[in-house]
């Protein structure tokens, strides 16, 4: 853990280039631990991407995020995750929200939603507080924006049972037998 740690500490420092840039390989990481199974409890992380902002000082919105970064993102997520889950609709992002800055202006984030599961891993926690930290940083360093907070949500989840298709012909079949007798 204190290895983990020191290496994020490090990278910061250094300053990082690219949203899907990697600290550690697969391996090492252990991203390849957390690939979802899709059977019983797992970790379902919810991401608001904000992709345009604008504040009471502009009255013009700025992009946050852009195609291009949202592509490298879904890169990162099939590579890592197998794969995500992404509510966005063609035109302006479905989700608005809205927050008062250090400043005491208000500030409106158009958000897209990105859903994401994970094996019920210690190590989930640690690639999400990651992947947010190297998101805060493109935001400030990359765009220029001064945002404060990227919200990552994270919640248990339990997948419900796959049952075999012939369990669900054979069982009709065999309590009408039953009725017959």
């Amino acid at each position: 853990m204190f290895k983990y740690f020191l290496c994020n500490i490090i990278l910061l420092m250094a300053g990082i280039e690219k949203i899907g840039k990697r600290p550690f390989d697969q391996r090492e990481y252990g991203a390849a631990l957390l690939k979802p199974t899709f059977e019983g409890d797992h970790y379902k992380f919810t991401l608001l991407l904000p992709v345009t902002e604008k504040s009471e000082e502009r009255k013009v919105s700025r992009n946050v995020f852009t195609e291009a970064d949202l592509k490298e993102l879904k890169r990162l997520f099939r590579d890592d995750l197998g794969g995500a889950t992404y509510f966005e609709l063609n035109g302006p992002p479905p989700i608005q929200g809205d927050w008062i800055d250090k400043k005491g202006k208000v500030v409106v984030d158009w958000h897209i939603r990105i859903e994401l599961y994970t094996k019920k891993h210690e190590r989930a926690l640690g690639y999400f507080e990651e992947l947010k930290a190297r998101l805060l940083q493109h935001a400030r360093e990359v765009r220029q924006m001064e945002q404060e907070d990227i919200v990552i949500e994270r919640a248990t989840v339990n997948f419900v049972p796959q049952i075999p298709l012939k369990a669900l012909i054979t069982k009709p079949i065999e309590k009408l037998k039953d009725l017959k007798r």
